[in-house]
């Protein structure tokens, strides 16, 4: 886990190596606590719950009320979040909870996130959202550093394999889009 990884850092005398990680969200940084925090840090996500703006306060804010003052949102928090919302609209779209209409109805969503727009991409089904850089803070948080500004197209077929190769490992899994 991050815990464990940046704890082994701390303990091996590298904590203060930089590290940018995809995956260590604020309750992670919060668990690893002041002992093994260092400042260099760093995560990359679409959404840090230090984002400015009305939308992420609120959330955050009903977040609280809901679960506790001293809980924290976070990038997977708030992607659970907007998943819910962007199916509920899509259902009330189509008028019904047929997984079909449903699912043709997903196309056309987006909605206002705690992050900004969050726009389902018509062809993959992945969501067009802002990119963010954040530097880890003592207080469990993370100082947004970059922010891409506008939400970018979703890539989930990296262009080391062509579309097909990368439908042939899906290997019919439930759910694989075309």
């Amino acid at each position: 886990s991050n815990t464990h990884f940046f704890r082994a850092l701390h303990a091996a005398g590298l904590g203060a190596v930089p590290v940018v990680s995809f995956s260590l969200a604020e309750d992670g940084l919060k668990a690893l606590g002041p002992g093994a925090f260092h400042p260099n840090h760093y995560a990359v996500w679409s959404y840090f719950q230090s984002v400015p703006g009305e939308a992420n306060a609120r959330f955050v804010s009903a977040f609280r009320a809901r679960y506790g003052a001293d809980r924290v949102t976070s990038d997977p928090v708030e992607a659970a979040y907007v998943g819910v919302h962007l199916w509920a609209q899509a259902v009330s779209d189509a008028g019904t909870e047929v997984p079909e209409q449903v699912n043709r109805a997903m196309r056309m969503q987006s909605t206002a996130a705690p992050s900004g727009i969050a726009a389902v991409d018509r062809s993959t089904r992945h969501l067009w959202k802002q990119a963010r850089i954040g530097k880890a803070r003592p207080d469990g948080q993370f100082e947004l550093v970059w922010n891409s500004d506008d939400a970018l197209r979703p890539n989930p077929f990296p262009d080391y394999r062509s579309r097909p190769e990368w439908l042939y490992l899906l290997g019919g899994l439930p759910g694989a889009q075309p």
